[in-house]
């Protein structure tokens, strides 16, 4: 989303002339955008006010060219937990399996090439895989939170070594990797009682895995807070979270608000992008849920009955619901957010799969937003489907059958100008 400018002058008047003449690619819109750019002190606003650059007929739609996984009959195709998925450079694609605590390794066309690594702290093994990453050259980074350790993986699957990453410290998560291999990410801390959250960095990791600098911070997570008086659960006050567009910079927001912070490569504050649309009220029905959900799950486990009323009282709501769920940059410079859908909106089946957590359920929906911050529209992926990553114009994540069984999927984006290869 954030690409190389000369100036942020040129980067207006680009942003000016597309927004009334045409698509970023050159072709003239055959849908009319009805935001608008202004300046202010030296930043892009871009505000988008709810219609859809997609004219009828231009949507974006995904159609299946990849299915990967097995109900249990062959072990080689079947998955436990998928914890990541990584797409090398010649097509292959490897699986991380959090629960057989291995990846797996797959040609281009789902057929299955090699299992690496197993349980356990030596050489090679794993006591997780928390995520995995792809350096350029293919070297894959593995972390495993239990060990402490980041492993490194050379293409064809051969332990290179690993690093030790002491979890007080910090322990890299939800991490991306820049075009250039700058490895940027959330940490994750040891769990502790530590009253107000604090701003959430994002940090730039060396090579040894340890905080080189700190991109930018972000609001707070704000789940879980603690005091004098007791603990607290908010549902749901928002989340940061961010991604690093093939292109350069990166991309930055909180749900709190629907809004989009670009930065340049050196963490400068270029183009701030927002979304006009209501949102969602959290309502009575919508915590009787979670409360109800909240003492299964605790009931479940032995509670008592004075610990569920202990924890119902430490439990406070949100008047509304976060803006948007997961961010993720897209091919050809978009920019996806995820959509949320309220507790109550879901069925009794569905209500019975979902975890609790500090996050509100998420939609099969993504608001999509071109290289310039305009909202072109809405991409529908299948139910049940959590996505990964882009390789061209191809969406890969993971997707859950009826019986909950995980398979790897491929998702083709049909409508996409181009070939989408700079992601």
């Amino acid at each position: 989303m954030v690409r190389a400018r000369s100036s942020y002058s040129a980067l207006l008047t680009v942003l000016i002339i597309h927004a009334a003449t045409a698509c970023s690619d050159g072709t003239p819109m055959t849908g009319e955008w009805d935001g608008e750019v202004r300046d202010s002190v030296g930043i892009a606003i871009v505000d988008n006010f709810g219609t859809p650059l997609w004219a009828a007929g231009e949507e974006w739609s995904l159609s299946q060219v990849l299915k990967i996984g097995s109900l249990g009959d062959d072990p080689d195709y079947a998955f436990g937990a998928v914890t990541g998925v990584a797409l090398l450079s010649d097509g292959r694609i490897v699986v991380a399996d959090g629960i057989a605590r291995h990846l797996k390794f797959f040609l281009a066309d789902g057929s299955y090439e090699r299992t690496v690594g197993r349980a356990g702290s030596g050489p090679g093994e794993f006591g997780d895989l928390f995520g995995i990453l792809v350096l350029p050259g293919d070297t894959l980074l593995v972390a495993d939170w239990r060990n402490q350790r980041v492993s490194r993986i050379d293409p064809e699957g051969t332990w290179l070594g690993g690093v030790r990453v002491p979890r007080e410290e910090g322990f890299p998560m939800d991490w991306d990797i820049g075009p250039l291999g700058m490895i940027a990410s959330f940490l994750r801390l040891p769990y502790q009682l530590i009253g107000e959250p604090p701003l959430t960095p994002v940090v730039q990791l060396d090579p040894t895995f340890s905080v080189a600098d700190t991109l930018l911070w972000l609001g707070p997570r704000r789940f879980y807070s603690s005091s004098a008086s007791g603990q607290e659960f908010r549902y749901h006050p928002g989340e940061p979270d961010f991604c690093l567009p093939s292109s350069g910079g990166l991309v930055s927001g909180h749900s709190e608000s629907y809004e989009l912070r670009l930065h340049s490569d050196e963490g400068v504050l270029e183009t701030i992008i927002r979304l006009s649309r209501p949102k969602v009220p959290f309502t009575d029905q919508d915590q009787s849920l979670v409360l109800e959900q909240v003492a299964a799950v605790q009931t479940a486990r032995g509670a008592s009955p004075e610990r569920i009323a202990q924890r119902r009282s430490w439990t406070r709501f949100e008047s509304v619901y976060p803006a948007f769920g997961s961010i993720h940059c897209g091919p050809g410079g978009s920019v996806w957010l995820q959509r949320l859908r309220p507790w109550s909106s879901l069925s009794e089946d569905e209500l019975a799969r979902m975890v609790i957590s500090g996050t509100p359920p998420e939609a099969p929906e993504f608001d999509v937003f071109d290289v310039d911050g305009r909202y072109m529209g809405v991409v529908r992926v299948p139910s049940r489907f959590q996505l990964h990553d882009f390789r061209g114009a191809v969406a890969y994540g993971v997707w859950l059958d009826e019986f909950d069984v995980p398979y790897v999927v491929g998702l083709r984006i049909d409508g996409l100008r181009g070939n989408g290869q700079d992601r």
